[in-house]
């Protein structure tokens, strides 16, 4: 890929991985905190869930720190940074479906707390 989109799209795309910096921080604390709140006092294995936006966010930060590092060296990239930028992104997708379905019973306990409230 990094052959394929040439010098500008190489530009662009560092441009754009200076802007997520703080992309991974604001989703990890706003969905962590909704976790929290929502499943924190809770005696189950649930409350734990709220990891796991904030390991999405750390993934996301390694895929950038090896992208970058892959386009630093361009006219040779690292192999290793390459790979290991791959693995962070599988890796990151697998905790975006993690991510996605925590806050799905995250949703789901809400509703049943305020159900039983009424």
């Amino acid at each position: 890929m990094i052959e394929n989109i040439g010098e500008e799209g190489r530009n662009i795309y560092r441009n754009f991985v200076l802007c997520d910096i703080f992309f991974p921080a604001i989703y990890a604390l706003t969905f962590s905190s909704l976790i929290f709140l929502v499943l924190g006092a809770s005696k189950s294995w649930l409350k734990w869930l709220f990891l796991i936006p904030l390991l999405t966010a750390l993934f996301d930060y390694v895929e950038n720190i090896f992208i970058a590092i892959s386009f630093a060296g361009f006219s040779s990239p690292d192999r290793l940074a390459v790979k290991l930028a791959s693995g962070a992104t599988q890796t990151k997708m697998i905790f975006n479906i993690l991510l996605v379905l925590s806050l799905l019973v995250t949703i789901g306990v809400w509703i049943i707390g305020i159900s039983r409230k009424r």
